[in-house]
Formats: structure tokens, C-alpha cells, sequence
């Protein structure tokens, strides 16, 4: 999807699609407008690079160097089994999107730097409602990764049994926002080496309201 374009999804079925050399292992956008509505499922999805099933970016012109950046909507979907370097599920670069209603499910970043197992966001701007991330795995990141000026707001989210083999199990925080005090946050059963459930690295992250229990870390901040 590019090229200042709309597309408009639901009621389907991604699975088992393949970016063999790129980004985005079922849908590509690229400077455009992504909606997806309710009772889609994007399942074992893999691209090679960022996004696993997912990957939206900003379009940058060649000659003007002028970013065009994309927005997403994706409301009532279902991540299942999907991976890709940086973002298992999704990757989010200079855009700015919400999430509504979602369940991310093992979904898995293969990254031995970044990660992001279900969603990874660099530049980008977004909102987290209502939604849940279970089983997901990556390096730094198990559910959520923000690096490079993100900003994510995330209210009504239950996280169990996501881990990352470095830090953060369910939100990995570099140079960016995390707001978790709009809505009950439950984080649960997750694990990391350091941070069991969040791990932050010259970031502001506010919590409020929040359940944070039962998570371990192999080394420090069996929570935070």
C-alpha cells in the first residue's frame, strides 16, 4: 500500500504469507492509510525484516527528502504465531497509529539487537487500548519495543507470559514515552533478564492504576 493510498480491511484471513526479502509479511505500507476492522486474523505470517505480519512507515521522496508518514487503524484483529526481525507482528516506523480491541498471541522478533515481539515502534506515535499480548518473545521487548523518540499510550492491557531474553518482558523503553496511566494495566507471569515486565533506558515512563505481579528477572527489577 503506497503512494498516499486507503485501504480498508476486514472480516478476513492473513496466513501463512511471506516477505522472503523485506518488510511486512502479509501487508506493506508505505506513506498511506491502513484500516483494519474487526474479525481479521493474521496467522504464522513471516517477513525477513520488520513486521511479521504487519510493517507501516513513513514515505520518504527521493529527491525533496519530504516523509510522508502513514496512519493505521486496527481495531478487533488477532495476531497469532507470526515473526519478523523487529516486530513480530507489527512494525511501526515515523507513523502514527491505534490499536483497539487486538489480541497478539506468541508471536515471536528474531532480532539478536532490537525486538518487539508483538509490536515494535521507532519515531512513531500511538495508542494501546483494550488489548492483550500473551506469549509473545523477543531479545528486549517481549510484547511492546519503543526506541528513537516513540510515544505510546496504552490503557485497559493484559500481558502474560510474554519474555524477552535481554530486558523488559512486556515494555522495552529506549529514548522514548510510555504512558500507562489512562486505563487498569495488568501485567502478569512475565520474564526478562533484567525488568521482568518493563525496562526503560533514558525514557519517561508514567504508571498509574496498574496490577504488576508474579514477574521475574534472572538478574535485576524482578518488575520494573
Amino acid at each position: 500500500v503506497a503512494g498516499l493510498a486507503t485501504m480498508e480491511i476486514g472480516s478476513s484471513e492473513f496466513n501463512s504469507n511471506n516477505a522472503t526479502a523485506g518488510n511486512g509479511g502479509a501487508i506493506y505500507v508505505d506513506g498511506s492509510a491502513l484500516n483494519v476492522n474487526a474479525n481479521t486474523k493474521f496467522t504464522g505470517n513471516t517477513a525477513v525484516n520488520h513486521g511479521g505480519a504487519i510493517s507501516v512507515n513513513d514515505k520518504v521522496d527521493t529527491q525533496t527528502q519530504v516523509s510522508t508518514p502513514s496512519v493505521a487503524n486496527i481495531t478487533g484483529a488477532v495476531f497469532g504465531g507470526n515473526t519478523g526481525s523487529n516486530g513480530g507482528a507489527v512494525y511501526f516506523n515515523d507513523s502514527t497509529y491505534t490499536i483497539t480491541d487486538c489480541t497478539f498471541t506468541e508471536n515471536t522478533a528474531t532480532s539478536d539487537t532490537y525486538g518487539g515481539g508483538a509490536v515494535y515502534n521507532t519515531g512513531a506515535t500511538g495508542m494501546l487500548d483494550k488489548v492483550k499480548f500473551v506469549g509473545n518473545t523477543a531479545l528486549r521487548g517481549g510484547a511492546v519495543a519503543l526506541y528513537t523518540n516513540s510515544q505510546v499510550t496504552a490503557s485497559d492491557i493484559i500481558a502474560s507470559d510474554n519474555e524477552a531474553i535481554a530486558d523488559g518482558g512486556v515494555f522495552y523503553v529506549n529514548k522514548g514515552k510510555l504512558d500507562l496511566t489512562k486505563n487498569p494495566v495488568v501485567l502478569t507471569d512475565n520474564n526478562a533478564n533484567n525488568g521482568g515486565a518493563v525496562f526503560a533506558v533514558s525514557s519517561d515512563v508514567d504508571i498509574y492504576n496498574a496490577r504488576i505481579e508474579n514477574n521475574r528477572a534472572t538478574t535485576n527489577g524482578g518488575a520494573l
